[in-house]
């Protein structure tokens, strides 16, 4: 079963901005088993600025996440932003986005458009 503890915020003012933060809980076979085969431990963001168009959702696992035994850790992370058409938005960006796995490598560098 997955647990999710979320909060949900939207700032109003000159633009609306909305968050949502969350951390995922999975526990394998279950949280109450004494023996577990896996337990994954998921932090969420998510932005909108509905002014600027901007989009984003990152996830990072938790350093307490591991599977077969609690010294087998799991790491990483992913990220996904996304430029949309908005009053304030970069028109070069609109319709643009990115997706990955694990991040950039420290070579990696943003190509021209």
């Amino acid at each position: 079963m997955i647990f999710l503890h979320a909060v949900v915020v939207v700032m109003f003012g000159q633009s609306v901005k909305l968050g949502i933060y969350a951390v995922a809980l999975v526990d394998i076979p279950n949280a109450k088993s004494p023996l577990k085969f896996a337990h994954v431990e998921l932090g969420i963001g998510v932005a909108v600025d509905f002014d600027y168009g901007t989009m984003r959702v990152e996830g990072q696992l938790s350093p307490k996440s591991f599977i077969l035994d609690p010294n087998c850790h799991l790491t990483g992370g992913f990220a996904l932003f996304y430029w949309f058409d908005a009053t304030h938005a970069d028109k070069s960006l609109v319709s643009n986005f990115v997706f990955t796995l694990g991040g950039y490598h420290q070579a990696f560098r943003i190509p021209d458009s």
